[in-house]
């Protein structure tokens, strides 16, 4: 996982799918990113089952292309996307990988009405309250899975054996200290089973 941050909040979400990682049994490494120009290119000399990358840091062209190969030889990808109006410039760091799939995130998405499409990951889920404000996936090539209104906060990327889930990172904070629940009675973190039912589809029939 390469989403290590001590502001913004990223301590929270990474707590929050620590929790929800730890329902799957898989072993979980944080990329340590300090000492190396591009850590992700040397972790991924050796492929992990998931990998895991925040808006957390700046990434270098040689780690968006060692992650599309990654991709390419059928990598499983979860993309957390998330800051305040204060680190909105994290996003844009991110969108140097997010690119080389023909995607783009941005601020700022409005809050509205959670809008489930059809897919794998929504297939055991009801309906979720109205999602706080945050990031906006931009794509013509990926597909939206969870929506806020009309603008994709969950959206899916699939090719050959590959699997790649983008996703706002509130979906992770709405419930806890961070951002209050929009519901006074149900899971106290409403949006964490959508998260968690998207890391079963992208370890689905994926060898760990």
């Amino acid at each position: 996982m390469d989403i290590l941050a001590a502001d913004d909040r990223w301590d929270i979400v990474a707590e929050m799918l620590d929790k929800s990682l730890a329902t799957t049994g898989a072993p979980v490494d944080y990329l340590d990113a300090a000492g190396t120009a591009s850590p992700l290119v040397d972790a991924l000399q050796k492929p992990p089952g998931l990998l895991v990358i925040g808006s957390t840091r700046q990434f270098t062209l040689d780690e968006a292309v060692a992650v599309a190969h990654y991709a390419d030889m059928g990598g499983r990808i979860l993309f957390l996307c998330h800051a305040t109006r204060d680190y909105a410039i994290r996003l844009v760091d991110l969108n140097t990988i997010l690119r080389e799939f023909g995607v783009s995130v941005s601020l700022i998405r409005p809050k509205n009405a959670t809008l489930l499409e059809t897919h794998p990951i929504t297939a055991s889920l009801k309906h979720l309250p109205e999602f706080t404000w945050g990031v906006n996936i931009w794509s013509g090539v990926a597909t939206p899975v969870a929506k806020a209104g009309a603008r994709p906060f969950l959206s899916t990327l699939e090719s050959d054996n590959a699997r790649i889930v983008i996703v706002d990172g509130k979906t992770l904070l709405v419930g806890t200290k961070a951002i209050r629940s929009p519901i006074k009675e149900g899971p106290p973190q409403p949006f964490v089973p959508l998260v968690e039912a998207a890391i079963d589809w992208l370890l689905e029939n994926h060898a760990q």
